[in-house]
C-alpha cells in the first residue's frame, strides 16, 4: 500500500469533519445612562431656613449658593463621555426649573417633563421613555437612578 492511500484512511470522511468554531458574536456595549427623579416637592424637609428659598422644593434650595439640583447634575457631567445621556424628570407642572437650571440642555441631557404622584413612578415613568425613545437606551443598557435633592 502506498504511503498516501494509508493517510488518506486515516482521514475523516467529508460530512464527518467537526466544523470549525466561529467566534461567538461580540455581546453590544452597554452604555450608562442616569435619570434623575426632580418632581418632588420636598414636603417632608419642611420649611427652608438659613438660605433656603421659601415656596421653592427641596431640589431647588440653595447649598453653598447653588440649587441643589445643579451640584447633583455637575457632579454626573464630571463623568463625560462614561456616560451615555442624562435625563432629568420633573412635573408636568413645574415653573421653577427653567428659571433655576436655564444651562440644563447640554449634549446627551433631556428634560422630560413626566413626573409622578410618587417618586417610584416618576422613576418608571423615567425608565419607560428613555427604553422607548427611538435611538436611546437599549435592553442591554444600564440606568443610575439618583435622587435630584441628594
Amino acid at each position: 500500500m502506498s504511503e498516501n492511500v494509508e493517510k488518506s484512511r486515516n482521514l475523516p470522511a467529508f460530512g464527518d469533519a467537526e466544523p470549525e468554531a466561529l467566534p461567538a458574536p461580540a455581546a453590544p456595549v452597554a452604555r450608562v445612562f442616569v435619570l434623575i427623579p426632580c418632581a418632588g416637592q420636598g414636603a417632608r424637609a419642611g420649611l427652608p431656613s438659613g438660605d433656603g428659598v421659601a415656596g421653592l422644593p427641596k431640589q431647588y434650595q440653595p447649598i453653598a449658593g447653588t440649587p441643589m439640583i445643579i451640584h447633583t447634575v455637575e457632579a454626573f457631567r464630571a463623568l463625560g463621555s462614561a456616560l451615555a445621556g442624562m435625563w432629568l424628570v420633573i412635573s408636568p407642572d413645574d415653573r421653577d426649573f427653567e428659571d433655576v437650571f436655564p444651562g440644563f440642555n447640554a449634549q446627551g441631557e433631556k428634560l422630560l417633563r413626566a413626573g409622578g404622584a410618587t417618586r417610584a413612578a416618576t422613576v418608571k415613568n423615567g425608565l419607560q421613555a428613555l427604553l422607548t425613545t427611538p435611538g436611546v437606551a437599549e435592553a442591554n443598557d444600564w440606568v443610575l437612578v439618583h435622587d435630584a435633592a441628594r
